[in-house]
């Protein structure tokens, strides 16, 4: 390959992201990226913890008594169910 075709190459193809972000700024973001991500999860996973007392799912069967979660209710046979009533309906 030729010295020009490689420049006329360069020049055409799409930039990749090494080609515009310097290696510590993306290993920077990444790490902030990641430290985002479990942020969220544990706020999650704290959400899941307290919606059952503040705000119990619409089962027909347990009235949400059984700590099931708001909008996670699964419809069987046409009855709306939390997950441990479905589970206990299974056996």
């Amino acid at each position: 390959m030729s010295e020009n075709s490689k420049e006329i190459e360069k020049v055409c193809r799409k930039p990749k992201w090494k080609d515009c972000v310097s290696r510590e700024s993306y290993e920077k973001s990444r790490e902030e990226f990641k430290t985002l991500q479990i942020i969220v999860k544990r706020l999650i996973a704290d959400l899941h913890r307290e919606a059952p007392e503040k705000y119990p799912d619409n089962c027909t069967i347990c009235h949400g008594d059984n700590g099931g979660v708001k909008g996670n209710e699964n419809i069987i046979d046409g009855i709306v169910m939390c997950d441990y009533c479905h589970a206990d309906r299974m056996k």
